[in-house]
């Protein structure tokens, strides 16, 4: 568990990777992700369970530099205000989602459950135990893609896809 602002719960960076199986993750701090890769780092995710509090702070990221995320099964939620379930950004990044045994759960309760912003990729494939996506909040995006002028994204054509499973939105914009 991390309690401060920037403070990610596992972060994989400069080419390095970690690997993760039935681990509990929380962040309270803004701008705190739970499972972040970034500047080439790569994180093996399995049956984990992960959950965010703070604003701006995604449950799973792969950013800046170019990250690669791999989730297979498992239970994430964020809960902070601008803080998506599931977030690719910076040049290069991917993040591939897959139900496995037991079944995946990404849960975003005050934003999108995916953003994918410049020339990055996010895919969710399920094949069998289930895959379910789900985000509210008054930001109009259930799946959110967009050029990428945030400067921390390459600008360039954003990529989502989904096998199976399903998707929810609920918005309270008037």
């Amino acid at each position: 568990m991390t309690a401060n602002d920037y403070s990610n719960g596992v972060f994989a960076t400069l080419g390095g990777t970690v690997n993760i199986t039935n681990t509990i993750v929380n962040t309270s701090g803004n701008y705190a992700h739970a499972l972040d890769a970034t500047n080439g780092g790569t994180l093996n995710i399995n049956d984990v369970q992960a959950t965010t509090t703070g604003t701006n702070s995604s449950v799973i990221l792969a950013g800046v530099g170019g990250g690669q995320v791999t989730v297979t099964g498992g239970v994430y939620a964020s809960n902070g205000s601008l803080s998506a379930g599931i977030r690719a950004t910076g040049t290069g990044s991917t993040v591939s989602v897959s139900d496995g045994v037991e079944g995946i759960d990404v849960t975003a309760a005050n934003a999108s459950a995916v953003e994918v912003e410049g020339g990055n990729t996010v895919s969710v494939t399920s094949t069998g135990a289930g895959a379910s996506l789900s985000g509210a909040a008054g930001n109009d995006h259930g799946i959110f893609l967009w050029e990428g002028n945030s400067g921390i994204a390459t600008p360039g054509t954003s990529t989502f896809s989904m096998n199976g499973g399903s998707l929810t939105y609920n918005c309270d914009a008037t």
